[in-house]
């Protein structure tokens, strides 16, 4: 029987409340990962790494699967927030390990995607960036719904 892993994600826009098929989901909690900035980029809700002061509200996951299944999620997250392992300049997001804080104040790691801010990212110039003040991707998607 293939040896099973718990491995944790943070979600903070449209992938908050999703499931994760061929997972099993052990943990659910409201979360924030400190010192990031959320953005709006052309509508798409993206984080901003090593923003002192600043917060991004979402949810940590914590999932059960095999190896293999962990690795074909990955992929699938990867091609879903145009993540490019070998590709860094033609990639939208990029995937890491964040600290995130628990609504109960325990710290955790997590894997998170955020935006790629890197120089020579070729899509950059066109990007229309908004801070969402409150860090919040739900309260903001709200409130321009309306």
């Amino acid at each position: 029987m293939p040896e099973t892993i718990r491995k944790g994600f943070f979600f903070y826009g449209s992938l908050m409340g999703q499931t994760m098929h061929g997972t099993k989901e052990v943990f659910r909690s409201p979360a924030f990962v400190d010192n990031a900035m959320l953005v709006t980029a052309n509508g798409f809700a993206a984080m901003v790494l090593n923003r002192r002061g600043k917060l991004v509200k979402g949810e940590y996951v914590e999932i059960e699967t095999t190896h293999e299944n962990y690795d074909h999620l990955v992929d699938a997250l990867d091609r879903w927030e145009t993540c490019y392992d070998n590709d860094p300049v033609n990639s939208f997001y990029l995937r890491t390990t964040v600290k995130v804080r628990l609504q109960s104040n325990r710290e955790v790691e997590a894997l998170a995607y955020y935006i790629n801010t890197h120089e020579n990212a070729r899509w950059l110039r066109y990007i229309d960036w908004k801070e969402i003040p409150n860090g919040d991707w739900r309260a903001y998607y709200q409130t321009v719904r309306r």
